[in-house]
């Protein structure tokens, strides 16, 4: 971001003093440039006002398309956009771009806002994705995200079996029921009591404060940006953008002046507001590969 400095001097014509004006900073813009992103629907929230305090500061035009993060860093790889979004991390062989993680955030999950559960473990939720047992008399149906979203592979990852085996590698139980964005997750699963699923903590914390869902305790310990930042939460994964090329510095001026918002004292402030855990996001050219 390009910090402008406005000193001005006002001289009083006959009694020669001088009077200097406070420095200011502001984000300039590049006068009027469109920005393109692409990517997690469990980053709608943070990159909305990430990008509509951006856009009032500046009057640049900001093109947000949640359509999951296999598509956000598809498109970052084939230059289609400005920035990914990415809610989990890139995997090895997706290559040609630079992730740079703005927040962490939980992965929590979900029931019907009157359900009896209030805690889970980690075997019952593999149980119930694996092999669809029971859980607690009650939660007969598992819910889980599409092929390509970043909050699926997430948990799919960090969920295991007693004997240490990813869900991913096991795999999920036949005819699991799908759903293609954190929205329609949390509207599937508030109008079923036999249903669990899960979706960013940030969304499903509003989801819950909206009285649409309930936001169960994992292996004992609640989500909150306490027990995912300190690590006691388990079910947590980063938010990434994805940046085409060799990152900061094959990033257009307009995109760069909207990562330098996101890095800066402001966006950070936002990202805390969102529900997420803030972490040092890197300046600049030190964002490149």
């Amino acid at each position: 971001m390009k910090a402008k400095k406005r000193i001005a001097v006002f001289v009083a014509a006959l009694a020669l003093a001088a009077v200097v004006a406070v420095s200011s900073v502001a984000f300039t813009g590049c006068g009027g440039s469109t920005i393109n992103v692409a990517g997690s629907t469990s980053m709608k929230n943070v990159m909305s006002a990430l990008a509509d305090a951006y856009m009032a500061e500046t009057g640049n035009t900001i093109n947000l398309n949640f359509n999951g993060s296999g598509e956000g860093i598809s498109a970052a790889q084939k230059n289609e956009v400005d920035f990914g979004l990415a809610s989990r991390d890139l995997k090895e062989d997706e290559t040609g771009v630079k992730q740079v993680t703005i927040a962490v955030d939980g992965i929590a999950l979900i029931v019907k806002a009157d359900s009896s559960i209030e805690a889970v473990s980690m075997a019952e939720v593999y149980n119930l994705y694996h092999e669809g047992t029971t859980v607690q008399s009650v939660i007969t149906t598992p819910i889980t995200r599409e092929s390509g979203s970043g909050t699926r592979s997430a948990f799919e990852e960090i969920v295991k079996s007693s004997s240490g085996t990813e869900l991913g590698e096991d795999g999920l139980k036949t005819g699991i029921t799908e759903t293609t964005s954190t929205e329609t997750m949390i509207k599937t699963v508030s109008g079923n009591a036999a249903a669990m699923g899960y979706a960013s903590y940030s969304e499903a914390k509003a989801a819950e404060d909206d009285g649409q869902v309930k936001i169960l305790k994992y292996d004992n310990v609640l989500p909150s940006n306490a027990t995912i930042g300190n690590g006691s939460y388990k079910l947590a994964r980063n938010f990434n953008l994805i940046l085409p090329g060799n990152g900061y510095s094959d990033l257009s001026d307009a995109a760069k002046d909207f990562y330098d918002f996101i890095a800066s004292e402001d966006g950070i402030k936002i990202i805390e507001e969102e529900n997420l855990v803030t972490v040092d996001i890197p300046a600049g050219e030190e964002a490149n590969a």
